[in-house]
């Protein structure tokens, strides 16, 4: 579960930091507020999930590949994204980080 966890927290925060990115629309600016936070609490989160652990003797697997091979946050499609949009894939991606 520690595992699972971790790789969704730091692709959460990677698909957050790409849409920071990417975000257009009328509200990209308050949005890329939002998505700051999003991506420093993800991280915070992820470091906490490992170093947990790693003191419990499962050393933490964050690698990209492991990322990429086993996290259930939703991938994005690349290229621009409307406002809309990534408020609805932030809300899918927290409803499938959350229903562990």
């Amino acid at each position: 579960m520690l595992q699972r966890t971790l790789l969704d927290l730091i692709d959460l925060s990677l698909v957050g930091k790409q849409s920071y990115w990417t975000v257009i629309g009328a509200r990209s600016t308050a949005l890329r507020h939002v998505l700051d936070d999003i991506v420093v609490t993800a991280r915070r989160h992820a470091d906490a999930v490992a170093e947990r652990s790693a003191a419990l003797g499962i050393p933490p697997d964050g690698r990209a590949a492991a990322v990429a091979a086993r996290s259930d946050i939703p991938q994005w499609a690349p290229g621009w994204e409307r406002d809309d949009d990534v408020i609805d894939h932030l809300a899918e991606a927290y409803r499938r980080l959350t229903s562990a």
